[in-house]
């Protein structure tokens, strides 16, 4: 077969290809002649290159190499006026220096054949300065030719870590461009390999290490199959699939004097006899690797041959691939491909038949997605029925003709817990009982009685509910119940970002023994890339380091390239529903109360600007409490109102908060700031005109048989706002931080069936997981701060999957303002600033580009505080 004949693509990705399968294999099957030139040079590197290369000796063909040797100036400087024996001796003290394994030998073999048949040629370049960098490759057959050139070298790294991209150029499409690109790189080649490039030294591979390379000949071609294991380690693949070891040495070798033996590879050791090393079964292909790589340690450090053979190679390397295989299927399920519409036609009509609530078609491929996929997550924007498409895929999971998975666990924030309940009803109606067991009922009183319910109740329960800031103490007894059989679902999954926290850890571990997982949220990088840690190190527990690679430090970088490759690494495994996608209607656009300031509050708001001019973040707190309450200005700002502003009351590790916050929040003492006339004018102005239209605006809202939602952010101004309304017989509660989970679910379902007329709360307490929608269209926000991810989840209360096309959604800003202009309210400040935030926010979440999305509280005070 021609090269011409063979598909290539133009671009190859390490993280998207097996390279050396779909590429280099590929053609060097049917070639005749291969030019290459890379950077660094060894004899690991020319052993592991060598690979293929039999194909070209098969066509009578011949292999040009030029690799590259670093030195400094004055030693190329001493090669030029002849002494290029040292170089030389150097040289060779790096090829030798390599410990070679007997697949790397035989490869060896092979080259030094080829060299002495003359169809491999090796020269060596020396730059004055650094290496050559240039990586190239051109691979003929009798007519035609392919380029390639791009980032990989022939290393170790580069060709077996998959770490590299290349571009690739073939002749035969005949493109001028393309056809220029290889013209160019065989004239570069040419000059090269006759040493006619400027401040570089080409010369022939040294004869010392031609001999060294010819030490490994046996006179033929070695294929893998003709390697004769002894006097070695060897590990090997048994009939049942797992790893085992053979003891081949003739020496008597003592593992249980070898360190690495007993601190990395004996806890997986099962059995020894009869030098034999039986391992425990049903290892992941990652536990494999692991041993594979502390036999490799101790042979290196205590001078033996440790050889991993081919079959297990293979096998290791098959696992690997059923990554590549869930990509692909997620890339196709993503494009609705034909290949798959008869699979979503049986899955659909399996799902109708077991819920009742009739899942969108949207939502329905993404139920699809998440039971084919095994472990994907879901970034559906909020309001989009996240909960509603994973009961979709446990109703085909758990049906009768599947009978898959017999429940769900899910962990999550405790506020979510009642969306769970109430979505379950709501989906499958008298067609499945829930038999639910959650972990935060007020029946249990300690952590045992949880942990018994757990292991003897759980076989019989379909769906168990625990929080996340349970998990670490319930995570031994959640290992044992959590198998094969199990859908584990991760809600709100963003707050278990932090990478070494107790949560994350906690998460990781109890996950590796799900099958089918998980994970769910509609932010999924509410700071950086770095977030993606721990939701891929918990969907992919054994994947994680194989296939994504992305160290923490990786995901921190800020660069155009890393957004490509997380999206290019990630997009096959997730699934997200836009609210463009649903055809939920838009809301009204936010209607901006103006309410003037009075002469006292004028005065107020400049006396609190000569105070905290110094602390930008004390001057806005302070702002903001004086635009609504400005009572709250004679207490000392504790650290709860502050991480109430950036944090959810459910967030993993908030010590960094108050860290944050330790240096300001000192600097605040209210009893020496305020002098005497100052605070007489604080308490004649008791509540600003804001609120008091705030309360006139309720008031008439709900005289139009209105239900009403309001928001703020500190505790005084809720207790206040629910006192005044009560005052004039508003039927109103309300809700935040201190109130008890189920005294808050019994208060949401009051509301829902028109119990009362207004519910008052702040977004930190119920921002998730909590539909409004069908009861509630008016918002009155009496206080908002710039923390966004809390200003679109409150709004999402009311805006959700479900309403009607013709249904309105109204949200009322309070803005207190000066009686000079605008440009002095903290409220309309802080509103700019979430709006602009908010475009950025609903760019990234409306698309299916995984964007990162950082908003620093510096950079929110400064512009929240600049020049109008």
């Amino acid at each position: 077969m021609s090269l011409s004949n063979i598909k290539f693509n133009t671009n190859y990705d390490s993280y998207e290809y097996d390279i050396i399968k779909e590429f280099y294999s590929k053609a060097l099957e049917n070639a005749r002649y291969y030019d290459r030139v890379s950077a660094y040079f060894d004899s690991k590197i020319l052993a592991l290159y060598s690979k293929g290369l039999e194909h070209i000796y098969n066509n009578d063909g011949k292999i040009r190499f030029i690799f590259s040797e670093e030195l400094t100036e004055k030693d190329y400087d001493l090669m030029l006026e002849g002494y290029q024996n040292k170089i030389n001796e150097n040289l060779l003290i790096k090829f030798k220096r390599a410990e070679l394994t007997e697949e790397d030998k035989k490869q060896l073999s092979n080259i030094a054949f080829l060299i002495e048949k003359d169809m491999v040629d090796i020269k060596i370049a020396f730059t004055k300065s650094g290496i050559l960098h240039d990586k190239f490759g051109l691979i003929y057959d009798n007519n035609d030719c392919i380029f390639f050139r791009g980032s990989n070298n022939e290393t170790i790294a580069a060709i077996e870590s998959n770490h590299e991209k290349f571009e690739v150029s073939c002749s035969w499409y005949n493109e001028y461009r393309e056809n220029l690109k290889i013209e160019n790189a065989q004239k570069d080649f040419e000059r090269l390999w006759n040493n006619n490039f400027d401040g570089m030294n080409i010369v022939d591979l040294p004869n010392t290490i031609k001999q060294e390379i010819q030490k490994y000949n046996e006179g033929r071609i070695i294929l893998e199959e003709d390697i004769n294991y002894e006097d070695c380690v060897l590990a090997d693949l048994d009939s049942d699939s797992n790893i085992i070891v053979y003891n081949k040495l003739n020496s008597n070798y003592n593992f249980e004097r070898d360190f690495d033996y007993k601190t990395k590879i004996k806890k997986y050791v099962y059995e020894y006899n009869e030098n034999v090393f039986i391992f425990k079964n049903d290892f992941s292909y990652v536990i494999m690797e692991k041993i594979i790589d502390a036999f490799s340690l101790s042979a290196e450090y205590n001078n033996y041959t440790f050889v991993v053979s081919g079959k297990l190679k293979d096998y290791i390397k098959s696992r690997k691939y059923e990554i590549e295989q869930r990509k692909e299927l997620g890339s196709m399920i993503k494009n609705r491909d034909s290949m798959i519409q008869k699979s979503f036609l049986q899955f659909e009509s399996i799902v109708k038949n077991e819920m009742t609530r009739k899942l969108r078609l949207k939502q329905m491929w993404d139920a699809f997605f998440i039971s084919y996929m095994i472990k994907s997550a879901n970034y559906s924007v909020p309001g989009a029925g996240k909960t509603s498409i994973v009961y979709g895929a446990f109703a085909y999971l758990n049906s009768h003709e599947k009978n898959i998975i017999d429940k769900i666990i899910v962990i999550g924030p405790k506020n979510s817990f009642k969306s769970w309940k109430d979505e379950f009803y709501e989906c499958f109606g008298d067609k499945k009982d829930l038999k639910l067991i959650n972990i935060q009922d007020n029946k249990y009183k300690s952590t045992n009685e949880r942990i018994y319910d757990l292991k003897y109740d759980s076989a019989k329960t379909n769906v168990i509910l625990i929080n996340y800031d349970m998990i670490n103490s319930l995570k031994d007894t959640l290992k044992e119940i959590i198998d094969y059989r199990t859908m584990l679902v991760f809600d709100e999954v963003h707050k278990v970002k932090s990478v070494n926290g107790v949560w994350s850890t906690a998460a990781v571990d109890i996950s590796k023994n799900a099958k089918y997982k998980v994970i769910l949220t509609g932010t999924p990088i509410p700071n950086s890339y770095v977030d993606l840690y721990s939701q891929l190190n918990i969907l992919f527990t054994d994947e994680y380091k194989t296939y994504f690679k992305f160290t923490p430090s990786d995901l921190s970088k800020k660069d155009e390239m890393l957004t490509k490759r997380v999206n290019d690494a990630i997009y096959p495994f997730f699934c997200r529903t836009t609210k463009r996608d649903l055809n939920i209607p838009m809301p009204n656009e936010d209607e901006r109360i103006i309410c003037n300031m009075s002469e006292k509050e004028e005065e107020l708001f400049a006396v609190l600007h000569r105070k905290y001019s110094k602390n930008g973040l004390l001057l806005v707190i302070r702002l903001m409490q004086a635009s609504t309450n400005p009572k709250m200005l004679l207490k000392s700002i504790d650290y709860n109102e502050y991480k109430s502003l950036l944090c959810s009351e459910e967030d993993e590790d908030q010590s960094s908060y108050e860290t944050l916050f330790s240096d300001s929040s000192s600097m605040d003492l209210p009893k020496m700031d305020y002098d005497d006339y100052e605070k007489k004018l604080i308490n004649q102005i008791d509540m600003t005109s804001k609120f008091w239209v705030g309360i006139d605006l309720v008031k008439n809202l709900v005289k139009s048989n209105k239900k009403v939602l309001a928001w703020g952010i500190f505790t005084d101004t809720i207790d206040r706002i629910e006192l005044e309304l009560l005052k004039h017989g508003i039927k109103v509660k309300k809700i935040y931080g201190a109130t008890p989970l189920e005294e808050r679910e019994a208060i949401i379902e009051e509301f829902k069936s028109g119990s009362f007329d207004v519910l008052v709360t702040n977004p930190h307490t119920m921002a998730e997981s909590v539909s409004l929608h069908k009861v509630c269209h008016d918002a009155v926000y009496f206080e908002f701060s710039f923390n966004l991810t809390h200003m679109l989840q409150s709004r999402d209360r009311i805006n959700r999957l479900g309403l009607p096309d013709n249904q309105y959604t109204q949200y009322y800003y309070l803005n207190l303002c000066n009686s000079t202009g605008i440009e002095d309210s903290i409220d309309l400040r802080i509103y700019n600033r979430l709006k602009e935030k908010e475009k950025i926010m609903i760019d990234s979440i409306e698309g299916n580009i995984l964007q990162e999305i950082t908003f620093d509280y510096l950079e929110d005070i400064k512009r929240i505080l600049e020049e109008s």
